[in-house]
């Protein structure tokens, strides 16, 4: 990069420093509300597993002449042992709220000005669009990580807590980096959306869909015959006991699939947001 060039973004970057602090001020009100409650619940669900391991001894026990019903009902329980449980307990719960959390930020941080008209004074200022959808991308990934990262930390240290040596350390991290990627991939859906569809796109929207992707991946989870839904949802990875099976757990064609679509939406949406009226 020349030097009148960096000379030109660090003063672009000063003409807009006031409406980034007061977007990263409202932003980080959400992004505390969600990680709170979503780390919350993960710890007290977590923290229920010895309730639902003697629980799940019991109903077996009931059922001991029906292993086909014993295996139905594990399945539905996921309390084998803690990986499974948190998968299909925790992790479902910190997966839906993940999910939900990337497509409003997605949605807000580019309708948001639209909402509140702030855009007037963003288009007055010495920059280019592209500069600002670049700055407010990076504000989602650093905050969707910020978030992941925070209920991954309170997610191990209960599962050490009431499942120490019953688990893969590394197969923990192995999920938390896919569900890292699960978030980015949905909020990125949402951004490009939002940025196809301004005023069009809704808060309301981005919730029904981050919902109908949960849907999906619970469909695709019922049976052989309805494991085609893990390729309609990102969501999916969520499912997946990789706490026990590791990586090989992962479906890397729906992981791709979900980087490519919202990869194309974005760029799609970028040259839209810098051709067309906001109005």
């Amino acid at each position: 990069m020349k030097l009148s060039e960096m000379k030109n973004e660090n003063k672009s970057n000063k003409n807009l420093s006031p409406l980034y602090v007061l977007e990263r001020k409202i932003n980080l009100k959400t992004l505390i509300i969600f990680t709170v409650v979503s780390a919350l619940l993960l710890f007290l669900v977590v923290a229920m597993f010895p309730l639902m391991k003697d629980a799940l001894a019991q109903i077996k026990e009931m059922f001991k002449d029906n292993p086909e019903m014993q295996q139905t009902i594990v399945e539905i329980m996921g309390a084998q042992n803690i990986g499974a449980y948190f998968v299909m307990q925790g992790g479902q719960i910190w997966g839906l709220v993940a999910c939900i959390y990337a497509a409003v930020l997605g949605c807000t941080l580019i309708c948001g000005n639209l909402k509140d008209g702030s855009y007037e004074m963003l288009y007055t200022q010495n920059v280019s669009r592209s500069q600002i959808i670049k700055h407010k991308f990076f504000r989602m990934l650093i905050n969707l990580t910020i978030f992941n990262l925070t209920c991954g930390l309170v997610g191990l240290i209960a599962m050490l807590i009431w499942g120490y040596g019953e688990f893969n350390v590394l197969n923990y991290f192995v999920y938390l980096l896919f569900v890292i990627i699960m978030t980015i991939q949905i909020g990125s859906l949402s951004f490009g959306l939002a940025l196809l569809g301004k005023r069009k796109y809704t808060v309301f929207l981005s919730v029904v869909m981050a919902v109908a992707f949960y849907f999906l991946a619970t469909l695709g989870i019922a049976g052989e015959n309805f494991e085609f839904f893990n390729y309609l949802t990102p969501f999916a990875v969520a499912f997946n006991d990789v706490l026990n099976l590791g990586i090989g757990s992962i479906n890397y064609w729906s992981v791709g699939i979900w980087t490519v679509v919202p990869t194309v939406l974005v760029l799609l949406g970028l040259k839209s947001y810098k051709n067309s009226d906001l109005v």
